[in-house]
């Protein structure tokens, strides 16, 4: 099981694993890294993406598209100057819904890879 975090909401549980590890399915907003101890997020709030995000812009989606949730991951340095990955939605997702979407993006992007390192060998 996963143990609970004293510092974390009553409806808050998290994970202890070192901050370049693979969080649980879901939203990852309580991942707690062994050395913070402390949630990543307290505020369960949704806000708008420009305010959490500041300073960020993302492509376009094409004329005629209609967003309907989003799924936003994020590089950053924690409080103590580390490197570290978290990601926010706007919505709860389908897990089976969102599973797929990202594992053909992994293929996408495997793919993508597989030729630049074929392109690369072959120079």
């Amino acid at each position: 099981g996963t143990p609970t975090d004293p510092t974390a909401p009553k409806s808050a549980t998290s994970q202890l694993m070192p901050s370049n590890a693979s969080g649980p399915v879901g939203d990852m907003r309580w991942t707690v890294p062994r050395r913070m101890r402390k949630p990543l997020l307290v505020d369960d709030r949704k806000r708008p993406i420009g305010d959490v995000l500041p300073g960020f812009a993302l492509g376009s989606l094409a004329d005629g598209w209609v967003p309907l949730q989003a799924f936003v991951l994020i590089k950053s340095f924690d409080e103590h100057g580390e490197l570290s990955w978290a990601y926010r939605t706007s919505d709860p997702f389908n897990l089976e819904e969102l599973l797929g979407a990202l594992t053909v993006q992994c293929d996408v992007l495997r793919n993508k890879l597989v030729l630049d390192w074929e392109e690369e060998d072959s120079e």
